[in-house]
Parts: C-alpha cells; sequence; structure tokens
C-alpha cells in the first residue's frame, strides 16, 4: 500500500507520457516507450582541437560510421514528406476527445494518492492542488488552429568540412569508451545523443557568423557549433550558473587554451528573455538556437534527482510552455533580417514542440510587423533517415522518434526565417 502512495518521479513521468503521448503516436507508442526504457544510444563528436586525425582513426577501427557523410551521400526519396508548400491551413486535429475522458476520469484518483502522502494543512491547499491538476491537464492537450504563416523550402543542406560525428550502425548496441586526453592534452571526442547535431545543421551555419545560443549549457550543442570552425562568436546564454560552470568545463577540456575560449564564446548568466530584451538593433544575431528548458524526457525516466515529476514540481511542470513560449518570441526578436531562428527540445510532447511553434507564430503576426516564415527541413529528414527514426505527423518541425535499433531523441526541430 505505502509502495502506491509514493510513487517514484520516474513512475510519475511514465504514467504522463502514457497518457498524454499514447493517444499521439497511436500503434508506434509501445515501441517509442520500450526505446525511452532503453539504454540511449550515443555518437562521438570529434574533437578538432584535438589530433582529429588520431581519433577519426581509432573510431573508424572500433567500427563506427561517419554518420555526417552516411547523410550526405543518402539517396533522397522521390517524395518525401513534405510540409504544406503554400500556408498551413487547419489540419486534421489530434483527436484525444475519447481518451480525455479516461484522463478525466483517472484525476480523483491521482489527486487521493496526493493528498494521501503530500502534508495539507488546509483544504485550500488541496484544492490548490487540484486545479493545478485541472490545469496540467488542459495544457496538455494540442490542437492545430489555422495560422497565417508561409512555409518556404529550406535551401541545399550544408554538410560542414570539419564536422564529424560518429555512431555504430542501426541494431549494433556497442558502446563507446570513455573519452580521453589525446597527445595535445585535449579530449579526444564528445559522448552526446546523435540526434543534437540535427538543431546545428539546421541553423546553416556560414564563415564568421555570429550566434546567440540562448539556453547553452550544458554546452553539447556549442561545442557543435564551434567544431565546424565557422562561427565568428557565440554568446551563451544561460538562467542556471551551475549549467554554465559545466560548460565552462567542457569547454576547457576540448578548446586549446582560455583565451581560444574567450574568443569563440562569451557565456551570460542571465534570463534568456531578459538578455533579448536588453537587445539593441546593434546587436541582433544571424543565427538564434534556443534549445528550450523541456519535459527531457529520457532523464525524467532514468534520474530521480532533479526531476521535473516530482509532485513538489507540478507548478513548474504548467508553467514550462509559457517559458517556452516567451523564449523563442524574444530568439525571433534577436534574429537579423533573413537570419535563421532554430528551436528544439528533447521530449515529444506535442504542447511543447509545434503547440510552441503555433502560439508563437500567432504572437508574432498579431503583436509585430516582422514577417516569419516556417522552413521545410523534411530533406533534412530524408538524408537521415537511415541513422535517425523521424515520426510522420509533425505540423512544423521533424521530430527524431526514439527506437530500440536507432536509440536516438527525442530531439524536436524546427527551423524558422526572419523575412524582414
Amino acid at each position: 500500500h505505502s509502495s502506491r502512495l509514493k510513487k517514484d518521479p520516474t513512475q510519475l513521468a511514465l504514467e504522463h507520457f502514457d497518457t498524454y503521448y499514447e493517444p499521439v503516436f497511436n500503434e508506434n507508442w509501445p515501441a517509442i516507450r520500450l526505446a525511452l526504457l532503453s539504454q540511449r544510444k550515443y555518437c562521438a563528436l570529434v574533437n578538432n582541437f584535438a589530433d582529429s586525425s588520431e581519433t577519426v582513426g581509432n573510431l573508424v577501427s572500433d567500427g563506427a560510421d561517419n554518420i555526417l557523410k552516411m547523410a550526405e551521400c543518402a539517396e533522397l526519396s522521390p517524395s518525401p514528406n513534405r510540409l504544406n508548400q503554400q500556408k498551413i491551413e487547419m489540419n486534421d486535429q489530434v483527436t484525444y476527445s475519447s481518451h480525455l475522458a479516461d484522463v478525466n476520469n483517472a484525476t480523483s484518483e491521482e489527486g487521493a494518492d496526493v493528498d494521501l502522502y503530500t502534508f495539507m494543512p488546509t483544504k485550500r491547499m488541496g484544492s490548490d492542488i487540484e486545479r493545478m491538476k485541472a490545469e496540467e491537464r488542459e495544457m496538455n492537450i494540442y490542437t492545430n488552429i489555422e495560422v497565417n504563416t508561409q512555409i518556404i523550402p529550406d535551401t541545399p543542406l550544408h554538410f560542414p568540412k570539419y564536422l564529424k560525428a560518429y555512431a555504430y550502425e542501426r541494431g549494433n548496441p556497442s558502446l563507446f569508451q570513455s573519452p580521453k586526453r589525446d597527445s595535445t592534452r585535449k579530449t579526444d571526442y564528445y559522448l552526446y545523443d546523435a540526434a543534437s547535431i540535427l538543431p546545428v545543421l539546421a541553423l546553416d551555419l556560414f564563415p564568421e557568423c555570429k550566434v546567440l545560443d540562448l539556453c547553452a549549457a550544458p554546452g553539447g550543442k556549442t561545442l557543435t557549433m564551434l567544431q565546424t570552425h565557422l562561427t565568428e562568436g557565440i554568446t551563451c546564454i544561460d538562467i542556471s550558473h551551475t549549467r554554465l560552470q559545466r560548460l565552462s568545463e567542457i569547454m576547457a577540456q576540448y578548446i586549446p587554451s582560455k583565451k581560444a575560449v574567450g574568443q569563440l564564446v562569451k557565456v551570460i548568466c542571465s534570463d534568456g528573455v531578459v538578455f533579448c530584451k536588453k537587445n539593441t538593433q546593434e546587436t541582433l544575431y544571424d543565427r538564434v538556437l534556443v534549445d528550450v528548458p523541456c519535459n527531457n524526457d529520457r532523464h525524467v525516466l532514468e534520474e530521480v534527482e532533479n526531476n521535473l515529476f516530482k509532485p513538489g514540481r507540478l507548478k513548474e511542470r504548467i508553467q514550462l510552455p509559457k517559458i517556452q513560449r516567451d523564449l523563442l518570441y524574444h530568439a525571433i526578436l534577436a534574429c537579423k533580417p533573413e537570419g535563421i531562428t532554430v528551436y528544439s527540445t528533447c521530449t515529444l510532447s506535442p504542447v511543447q514542440n509545434d503547440g510552441v511553434i503555433q502560439a508563437t507564430l500567432e504572437r508574432i503576426w498579431t503583436d509585430t510587423k516582422i514577417e516569419l516564415a516556417v522552413v521545410d527541413i523534411s530533406h533534412m529528414a530524408d538524408r537521415f533517415r537511415e541513422i535517425y527514426n523521424f515520426a510522420n505527423n509533425s505540423r512544423f518541425g521533424q521530430l527524431v522518434v526514439p527506437n530500440v535499433t536507432a536509440n536516438f531523441g527525442p530531439m524536436y526541430i524546427c527551423k524558422l526565417k526572419r523575412l524582414n
């Protein structure tokens, strides 16, 4: 009985996903769920600031493949899953209605669990919890509405010359050895989810471009950008001192000197929205990456510490989509005309993915004179289809879904271009 009362937050997270993700992914959900609960797969991002030829030789002899080369050489399908090129119309809604009755019926029981094991001195607190739970249920329902925006085709996908990442082939569960220091005393490669490369490729970096990395810590995507040798400078913003400290540690491990780090990266501890509001016309950026805080599906299923699904963090969960919308809105304002903003998450939540894009497009249309287009990156998904599994029901972006044979993701990527 007591084990039922004190549910582990990882268990609460899984129940939440079963409730809200299953109706979206339908018959694909059991396979995605299994992958989320299985050993995740990594790739090795080669560090060009170390002896990269030695690193590449070691990775190849271990049987790993250069996934960027594979994608570059991939045969494209004649009819990839393109977004509507003209205008996004109201399309079939994700129908939750039959499922919602079950969700609503379940809540009184769910509430009972919380009431039994949470100290609540007054009736008021109980009713507040119930109100917030109702708010969370409502918030997690994503309905497509018509938004007035255009979809434009992407330019041909550019594979930066120096960017190299290696992974074991689909179905091969081998694990990489821990990164080590090479003869130059720099770490040879960085291990992370291979899907993290996609937002950086979507940015379409060019020589000496000025980049804003709005939620930069712990630094995997920042490091990926630096490996391209294309950026003039990356301004890294994060609200968390601790996470920024981790970013600084990674930079020190992979980049030759403090001086080099200082020239390549500017690190600022700030709320992303506050930072963007202070921005003047002179400090607009060519490229903005906004990799927002999100459900972080893998983390909340694996780690009890710092788990967003702890009962005491309900309010925080409810606020997430608003934080995401605000960050994306201000990221777009910080972007130069003709510049690119890429929004990314590591969650399957339609509300935090397409839902945030939909709401932000509407706000930009209503509150500003900015002309914004959704860039169709379906050709990018087409190039990488041998490496990742992609969802086929994303409306504005592309979503990498985990699968036990290619256990990368989740990773949602949406590319937006400011036209004026």
